[in-house]
């Protein structure tokens, strides 16, 4: 339910002052800066194996192996830093995280559990931790996270953005668009509010002509950011079928299907609208 964090930010890692001999971290840091991802792992990788590497290093390298796909061995080079430094919640914080993206959501919530019982603070685990939470369906306590998260002064639009989500998973439609709305509202050009602000607002008036215009407002207006999200051109898709338009939501499901590789409920709503286009095509002849 978070956005990556981006490397430009490491809200994992303190920074550390410059010397006069770099660091391995600071030397991986410059790298990363000009974008030589793969020579930043070379040179902590190097540190590591020659035991120079400080804790801030290691945690740059899971970051890095995270956002490389290499799930195992963010998890094996943290748990090793869990056990060389067993008192920084932040490498506990990073495991939860990348177990949580690996579909490991019990060992997930358990990770961050541990880093809020080692003190980490709720700018650095709180709204991970929700997300874990709402994942095992503990929804009361996943929102309370969130709130957390919103009282340490992450942004508002992506704690509404969490919010909505829980509110969706909950059946609060009306209380979703809600939170969308302020979502949307706090940064309009994000990808991720749009979507769902839209879907909500398909979900609550499901049979609302003037509801699914807007819905397309939302995402058309936008449609580059949208053309390999399946589930913004399902949105499309269902918004065209209530306003009656059955070669566009056809075309919108078509794209749907080929983003996200056929998911099955594009797949019933294709049916849907090929079935009303033929009933239609009947009915003129």
């Amino acid at each position: 339910m978070r956005p990556s964090l981006c490397l430009g930010g490491l809200l994992l890692f303190a920074s550390v002052a410059c010397h006069e001999s770099q660091t391995p971290f600071q030397i991986a840091k410059d790298r990363v800066a000009a974008n030589d991802t793969a020579g930043a792992m070379v040179v902590l990788k190097s540190a590591l194996a020659a035991q120079t590497i400080d804790l801030d290093g290691e945690l740059m390298l899971a970051e890095l192996q995270r956002r490389a796909g290499d799930a195992s061995g963010a998890i094996m080079a943290l748990r090793a830093t869990i056990e060389r430094h067993p008192n920084d919640p932040r490498s506990l914080v990073m495991l939860g995280r990348v177990y949580g993206e690996s579909g490991q959501r019990a060992m997930a919530l358990d990770a961050l559990q541990q880093a809020r019982a080692k003190g980490a603070p709720d700018n650095l685990v709180a709204l991970d931790l929700g997300t874990a939470l709402a994942q095992s369906e503990r929804l009361d306590e996943a929102r309370a996270e969130f709130e957390r998260a919103r009282k340490a002064g992450l942004d508002a639009h992506v704690v509404d953005y969490n919010l909505g989500l829980l509110d969706v998973q909950s059946g609060a439609a009306a209380e979703a668009v809600r939170h969308f709305e302020a979502s949307h509202a706090g940064k309009s050009d994000w990808a991720p509010a749009r979507r769902e602000l839209a879907r909500a607002l398909l979900l609550h008036s499901p049979q609302d002509k003037q509801v699914a215009e807007r819905a397309l407002d939302l995402l058309v207006e936008k449609l580059e950011l949208f053309k390999e999200d399946w589930r913004a051109q399902e949105a499309i898709g269902d918004a065209w079928m209530v306003v009656g338009d059955l070669d566009a939501a056809e075309q919108a499901y078509v794209e749907a299907l080929r983003a996200g590789q056929n998911p099955k409920s594009v797949e019933e709503r294709y049916r849907v609208a090929k079935l009303r286009q033929q009933e239609r095509d009947q009915a003129s002849k």
